[in-house]
């Protein structure tokens, strides 16, 4: 659709820049020069100025945006980003390519910014350029991820998950953001079905009918039978067996290199 009468039509998308001591500012304001983007979505940049200004910079891209005032004073214009400057905590001095608290903590109350105004329907979704988890962590973070902390603070019980889609392929998952060293005692029947409701809703409300789900091994080959690992056999197994007999469409557990063929 190109800019004009059915803009207003257009979805509001709240976008950050990430970690401002990373590739994220630099990323983004590549994504918000192409043209396109604005044909999809009307774009709020969440930034402080002298991140939205640092990332052109360093991109060599001239962007120009609408500045507003606050997020229930949104106001749009054909073709181009409007930008709102949060009075976050800057990046350090210098910083660039490091870990820092001030940067985690301009992540987090940005993160937590947009989601306010997601749940107070004033934009309809987000997209964030790469975050330093490291950095949040520093700065307070004590969820495994973004997506546990901005669920923590929005009150969500339901699980979450992050989805990773190519074409028609779709990815969510039983572990995340842990050490390897804990995902055995992590991979839990429960674990197993719950990484599958949740990636069979999100393909169900994007319209498929029937998912079709396959289960990827923990061990190399499957286990072998057992000589590689019982997992397969004692934790998976069952939660196949479960989510079939509430009539899901899994299957495995395949070995991951074959699974994804």
């Amino acid at each position: 659709m190109a800019p004009g009468k059915g803009d207003r039509f257009l979805p509001r998308i709240g976008v950050l820049m990430g970690d401002p001591n990373g590739v994220g500012p630099e990323l983004a304001a590549k994504l918000l020069k192409l043209p396109e983007v604005y044909e999809r979505a009307r774009i709020v940049v969440v930034a402080p100025s002298s991140v939205w200004e640092s990332g052109q910079r360093i991109a060599g891209a001239s962007i120009d945006a609408l500045r507003v005032d606050g997020i229930d004073k949104l106001a749009f214009a054909p073709g181009r980003p409007s930008l709102l400057s949060l009075p976050v905590v800057e990046a350090d001095s210098g910083a660039i390519g490091q870990a820092t608290r001030g940067a985690g903590a301009a992540v987090l109350r940005q993160l937590t910014f947009v989601a306010d105004a997601l749940a107070a329907g004033h934009i309809e979704g987000v997209v964030f350029a790469p975050l330093n988890k490291q950095a949040m962590r520093m700065a307070g973070l004590t969820q495994e991820d973004e997506l546990e902390y901005v669920a923590e603070h929005l009150g969500v019980r339901d699980p979450v998950c992050e989805l990773n889609m190519l074409d028609g392929l779709w990815t969510s998952r039983v572990t995340s953001h842990v050490p390897l060293r804990r995902v055995a005692d992590l991979v839990t029947v429960d674990a197993v079905c719950t990484g599958a409701y949740v990636i069979e809703k999100a393909l169900r409300m994007s319209g498929v009918g029937r998912p079709k789900i396959a289960v990827c091994a923990r061990n190399a080959h499957a286990g072998d039978g057992g000589p590689m690992g019982r997992e397969e056999m004692y934790v998976i197994a069952p939660g196949l067996a479960s989510l079939q007999g509430g009539g899901r469409d899994a299957r495995g557990p395949f070995p991951s290199d074959t699974a994804f063929f």
